[in-house]
Parts: C-alpha cells; structure tokens; sequence
C-alpha cells in the first residue's frame, strides 16, 4: 500500500488530491473519492505490471548502449540520469498512476482545475502551476523520459491505460459518483 508523503508517484497524486479536494466536502465523499482513487491505483499497476510482462520492451540505456539496426551510431558510455529500473519499459508505471489520478480529479472536479503542487522527489524544483490535472500527467511521463528510463510511447499508452483502468473502476463499479454525487 503506498501513501501520501511516501514519494512514490501514487503518493505524489494522493498529496494533490487532499490538497485540492475543497475543505467542505463531507467527510463520506472524500473518503468514497480515495477509495476510487486507490482502487484505481491498484488495478491499474495489475494492468501496467501485466503488460510490462507480456511486451518485455527494453529500456532506452539498452537501446542506446547496443549496436543494432538502426539510423545512428550505438554509445556505449550513454548513462541515464536515474537509475534504470530491472524490470521492462514499456508502459511507464509512473503514467499508469498519473492516468488514473487524471482521471479521477477530472471526473471528480472538472477538467480546467488550476492548481500548485511540489515534489519531495526534486524539492529543488520547488511549487509548480499547473492550469489542470492532464498538465501536470504529462508533466510527469515527461520527467521520466529526461531521466533516461522510458520513451515517449511507454508515456503515451501508460497514461492511457491508467485513465481506461479508473473510468472503467468510477463507471462500472461505483456508478460514476462525484462530489456533487448524493451519497
């Protein structure tokens, strides 16, 4: 179980949801929200690891270290700037929790929130702006591609397998509920 403050992605998002969910929102729907949420988190890892498994996709260090067919000249020494992860590229966990936390936070509070949020992963980045929740998903498959451990695709289609995973969850198994939702 991964929580708010833990600094993994799914606690990156839980933090922007308690910040952003309005003070006077009844208790039951905040909690019915992260029940969603984390619901969501869970099956959308089972989809992620489940596809990682079944494409075996190599990471870019491989990609770029090994001679092969291809357009450009292989570099040996190419390191990323995080530590490539031992398991297969393709989709991007990180964007399978971001669509789904987008997902959610749209449904939940439209899809133009504007809202501010930090990382305790690069605290020296400091509090960013983001005009809605898609920006700030993006923003974090972007991440991973400048440190070297996906590309662009695994973003893409990470991102939208987490956003199918949590629509299916909200429409199917809670009946589309939103904070204006009676309860």
């Amino acid at each position: 179980m991964v929580y708010a403050g833990t600094g993994t992605i799914a606690g990156v998002w839980l933090n922007i949801s308690i910040s952003v969910i309005p003070a006077e929102t009844p208790l039951v729907q905040q909690a019915r929200f992260f029940k969603i949420l984390t619901t969501s988190f869970w099956d959308a890892a089972v989809a992620c690891w489940r596809t990682k498994y079944r494409e075996l996709f190599w990471r870019p260090i491989t990609a770029i270290r090994t001679p092969h067919l291809r357009s450009f000249a292989a570099d040996p020494s190419w390191t990323p700037l995080l530590s490539t992860p031992a398991h297969p590229e393709y989709p991007s966990g990180h964007q399978c929790s971001s669509g789904a936390a987008v997902y959610l936070l749209e449904a939940f509070l439209g899809r133009s929130t504007p809202f501010r949020a930090s990382s305790e992963g690069a605290p020296e980045v400091g509090i960013r702006s983001y005009p809605n929740f898609r920006a700030a998903g993006l923003e974090s498959g972007d991440s991973r591609l400048y440190a070297g451990v996906h590309f662009n695709k695994s973003n893409i289609d990470g991102m939208n397998l987490g956003y199918r995973v949590a629509q299916f969850i909200h429409t199917r198994k809670f009946n589309s509920v939103t904070f204006s939702s009676s309860i």
